[in-house]
């Protein structure tokens, strides 16, 4: 074969294995006989992937030939087909079209197409395998890595028949497949097996013959659902399915299993055997089910802590109000638990925040902390319930460990939740009672893991563990938000978190931090300013702008109110052209809200969205909070302190037109 690869010619079959044809399947390919290499690759590739048809093409980029073709389709479609091949081997990459005939300029064609590249010594393209549908259809991850797999074995043999003929090719080619591929008569004897087929099982390579596929099989359920799937397979397009089996040593072993026929070269019926290990996709399908279940109640949740807000916001602000007056004893203490209450519930809706994973960076500003300092500090403070339950307590705290870059705040309740977790599954453990918490530098940053020796996770409730409002605990002794609220402010904050538990043998929780970065220098905040302000406060929530507005006042500036975005607008024209200091503005409201009101700002020229001033009540992603930053506007999040808002308001007067953007 030249260096412009074309294709194989006078290939003849070159090992025992012959891959016949399904009944009524139809096949010819161009420049490549019926039975070649390639055509027996595609064939096999067609009955795994269960699809019509499988192309295999080589050229130099772009100019590629059908040189390998198995299944039944016009070839008058072979135009599109070479197109989408092309794009293949042009790109180096994959092509995946769910609906390739969605695409006018292929002038027909298959409808779905999945083509991989053969990548080729030196990191060459020698040319594409395609799986072809002609109806439109997703392909699935495993479908896409069984398609590589073959798209190697291609290359192998194209790359061979460059150098001579090599007998026994595909056999060889086979055993340098990563995944277990095995050959089986119809009484389940293993007639071959690949190297990765014998390290699944967990029998010595080259020993399949002493084998057949019920010494691997659990039981009687297990055997019938594998004989089903072998009577099955030996119609066109073979099986696939989830079969319970279990190695030499008796572990068990979910496996995906895809059967197709074959025969021998003397005509013998075998069926064609790959298998992955499932239990890694069903954790991927966990994962991805948890992500969205996450997903949905973080959109609920933000909202619910969105409508929350602003009643907290007025309630907490005119509790304030009315303490800064003296007042008779019994009022004065009314009022104190007023205000201490909207704050407690304002921390139940910070937590919500953190769940729904859209929080405003964990609630408080963040920079470099030490993880050591923060274990330090919440095993002190529960030192005393630790001892009193009996629990022996480890610090294994690594020395020199870097800083991670995080809300002081947040972490705490990491550590503090996940210790409190740990101790509750200890109070009444009849066993050893001890709790390690340790910290290491990895690869991310930082390491922190909590682990004991209680009682253990049960396996159908580890997918569970971290989602909102889910508790094992009896009522009253937990609303099911520890865990979510930590793995929320972990991935705020970049990082990852795990559990790794056995019935019996306690858990071990595990999070990764990234390290704080080198900090920039800064410049000095102005100092807030002392004179008397002019302040436009424009809010829907009538009460929460008459908290801000009287308090703001009672501090000796002008405050002018508008409801929403459009008011505030009439507001600055009615005033001629004298700009306010600042205008304190809600993000979200009926009508125009906080992000249109900054367009219509900077329509006008006149440097007036350089006073502005964000609040607001709904849950800020971190994009948001950096977008903001980015363009000099200040955030505060309701509810609020009502010297947080004179503060505010105070500082960015003081910095006039030139400052960075910051968060209250």
């Amino acid at each position: 074969m030249g260096t412009g690869n074309p294709c194989p010619q006078g290939n003849a079959p070159r090992s025992r294995l012959r891959i016949d044809p399904a009944p009524g399947a139809a096949m010819t390919a161009g420049g490549s006989p019926a039975g070649g290499a390639l055509d027996r690759i595609a064939r096999l590739a067609a009955r795994m992937l269960g699809v019509p048809a499988v192309v295999v093409t080589m050229g130099e980029g772009a100019e590629q030939r059908i040189c390998g073709r198995a299944g039944s389709f016009p070839q008058d479609d072979d135009g599109a087909v070479l197109v989408l091949c092309s794009a293949v081997a042009g790109r180096g990459e994959d092509v995946v079209r769910p609906d390739a005939g969605m695409d006018t300029a292929l002038h027909g064609g298959p409808a779905a197409f999945a083509g991989a590249p053969l990548g080729g010594a030196g990191g060459r393209t020698l040319g594409c395998i395609a799986a072809l549908d002609p109806r439109p259809r997703e392909w699935s991850a495993g479908e896409l890595d069984a398609l590589h797999d073959f798209a190697a074995l291609a290359a192998r043999e194209v790359e061979a028949e460059a150098a001579g003929p090599v007998d026994g090719l595909v056999a060889a080619a086979l055993e340098q497949f990563g995944d277990p591929v095995a050959i089986i008569d119809l009484a389940g004897r293993f007639r071959y097996a690949n190297p990765a087929h014998a390290r699944l099982l967990g029998y010595p390579p080259g020993r399949h013959a002493e084998f057949t596929a019920d010494d691997f099989l659990p039981d009687g359920e297990a055997r019938a659902h594998f004989a089903e799937g072998a009577g099955r397979a030996r119609a066109p397009g073979g099986w696939r399915g989830r079969i319970s089996f279990r190695t030499l040593a008796g572990a068990a072993l979910p496996l995906e299993v895809m059967l197709a026929p074959v025969r021998d070269a003397r005509g013998e019926e075998l069926l064609l055997a790959m298998a992955r290990d499932a239990a890694g996709e069903a954790s991927r399908e966990g994962q991805l089910r948890r992500a969205e279940r996450l997903a949905s109640l973080g959109t609920l949740l933000g909202g619910v802590a969105h409508e929350l807000n602003n009643p907290l916001a007025a309630i907490k602000s005119f509790a304030q109000l009315l303490l800064l007056d003296e007042r008779h004893p019994e009022d004065q203490e009314a009022l104190e638990v007023i205000e201490r209450e909207a704050a407690r519930a304002a921390r139940i809706v910070a937590d919500l925040r953190l769940v729904a994973r859209q929080t405003e960076r964990g609630g408080g500003p963040r920079g470099p902390v030490q993880l050591n300092d923060v274990v330090r500090g919440v095993l002190e403070i529960r030192r005393y319930t630790l001892q009193t339950h009996g629990v022996d307590v480890r610090a294994d705290l690594a020395r020199d460990l870097p800083s991670v870059h995080a809300d002081p705040g947040g972490l705490e309740q990491v550590v503090l939740n996940l210790v409190l977790n740990a101790e509750h599954s200890l109070a009444d453990h009849p066993g050893e009672r001890r709790l390690i918490v340790r910290t290491r530098p990895s690869a991310l940053g930082v390491s922190l893991q909590v682990v004991d020796s209680g009682p253990g996770i049960p396996g159908e409730n580890l997918e569970r563990i971290f989602d909102p409002f889910w508790t094992t605990r009896e009522p009253g002794q937990g609303a099911g938000l520890g865990l979510s609220l930590v793995h929320g402010i972990v991935t705020e904050h970049g990082g990852e978190i795990r559990v790794d538990s056995e019935p019996g043998k306690g858990a071990a929780f595990a999070v990764e931090l990234p390290r704080a970065p080198a900090a920039p220098g800064r410049a000095p905040v102005p100092a807030a300013a002392l004179r008397p302000l002019r302040v436009l406060v424009v809010d829907d929530e009538a009460p929460v702008r008459r908290s801000i507005a009287r308090y703001l006042e009672r501090r000796g500036h002008r405050v002018d109110e508008a409801s929403d975005g459009r008011q505030a607008l009439a507001r600055l024209d009615e005033a001629g052209g004298a700009l306010p200091d600042v205008i304190l503005a809600d993000l979200r409201m009926p009508g125009l809200g906080g992000d249109g009101l900054l367009a219509a700002l900077r329509a006008r020229e006149d440097g007036a969205e350089e006073r502005l001033v964000y609040i607001t009540g709904a849950p800020l992603s971190d994009a948001a909070v950096a977008s903001m930053a980015a363009s000099g506007i200040p955030v505060l999040s309701k509810p609020f302190e009502l010297e947080q808002v004179a503060r505010a308001v105070e500082q960015r007067a003081a910095r006039g037109t030139g400052g960075a953007g910051w968060s209250i």
